[in-house]
């Protein structure tokens, strides 16, 4: 999380509201440039690597779908990065509960479609869309509740960007996230 539930924590119980702003701001645009990197290269490496050929994949609607659901899932991994956000600032406020109602929500349409696309014998990627669509859907709407009515003094802005937040964030939280990164791609 880039020690950023700890900053708002501390901002928070310090009721200094400039500072959780500062760090938000901070988070957001690492976050942001880790996802867009992210989606960038997801692009590039989808249509680059023989997927079939690294899966296995044997059966021929299978490898047709094998770049296209790789490609949706390292998408939705790098629009949900930047969307996380949300979630550090409600965890960050003792509001993680709020993450959680939005995931329930979507995650029980997202089982709904699911089996509609099971029943209409869908192929691999509209499964994938149904499965990974919530956590980006629920990442939407939570974001909208929390900056756009909630707390929209905390929404991230580019002029809120502070170097010694983003050094701080990047320092506590930067190598943890490379090492997660490294165990995911081991």
């Amino acid at each position: 999380d880039l020690g950023l539930i700890t900053a708002i924590s501390a901002a928070h119980g310090k009721d200094d509201t400039a500072e959780a702003r500062r760090y938000i701001s901070a988070g957001a645009f690492l976050l942001t440039v880790l996802g867009a990197a992210l989606g960038v290269a997801s692009v590039i490496l989808a249509g680059r690597v023989d997927w079939p050929a690294l899966f296995r994949l044997q059966d021929a609607r299978a490898a047709a779908d094998a770049a296209p659901a790789v490609l949706l899932v390292l998408v939705s991994v790098a629009v949900n990065l930047p969307l996380g956000i949300t979630s550090k600032v409600q965890s960050g406020y003792q509001e993680g509960y709020r993450t959680d109602f939005w995931l329930a929500v979507c995650n029980v349409a997202g089982l709904g479609a699911l089996l509609v696309l099971i029943r209409l014998n869908a192929g691999l990627s509209a499964l994938l869309a149904a499965f990974v669509a919530p956590s980006v859907v629920a990442g939407i709407l939570n974001a909208i509740e929390l900056f756009g009515w909630r707390r929209p003094w905390l929404r991230p802005r580019l002029r809120e960007w502070d170097s010694r937040a983003a050094t701080r964030l990047f320092l506590s939280g930067g190598l943890f996230f490379v090492w997660q990164l490294a165990a995911v791609l081991a």
